[in-house]
């Protein structure tokens, strides 16, 4: 494993993201593959700011896709995009909440 602790902080290191196969047999109907999920939602930090009117239109695709899996939540561990996903889900008029994964995962611990 190599040794980020010696790497400067703006390095990009290689990561590849896999739900395990565990994790799909467990909960099958949970995980629900959007569409373009590997697109951006239009925020891009101050990009909404300066150029709002496209970041709107790619926030629209984004909608569309997540609209599309009639999931109830939306999770992202990005937080400018979580603002920029409630807005959208918010103006679509969906119910579906956007969160961050840890709180997906907080609430399964949850005593009942």
């Amino acid at each position: 494993m190599p040794d980020i602790s010696k790497k400067p902080a703006r390095s990009r290191i290689p990561v590849a993201y896999f739900i395990g196969c565990a994790t799909n047999h467990i909960y099958p109907d949970v995980f629900v593959e959007m569409k373009n999920a590997d697109r951006c939602c239009g925020s891009a930090g101050s990009f909404t700011v300066m150029h709002h009117e496209l970041s709107i239109k790619v926030l629209d695709k984004k909608i569309t896709g997540a609209q599309a899996t009639k999931a109830d939540f939306l999770a992202t561990s990005c937080p400018t995009c979580a603002m920029q996903l409630s807005y959208g889900m918010k103006q679509a008029g969906s119910n579906a909440k956007v969160v961050h994964p840890v709180q997906l995962l907080a609430q399964t611990y949850k005593e009942p």
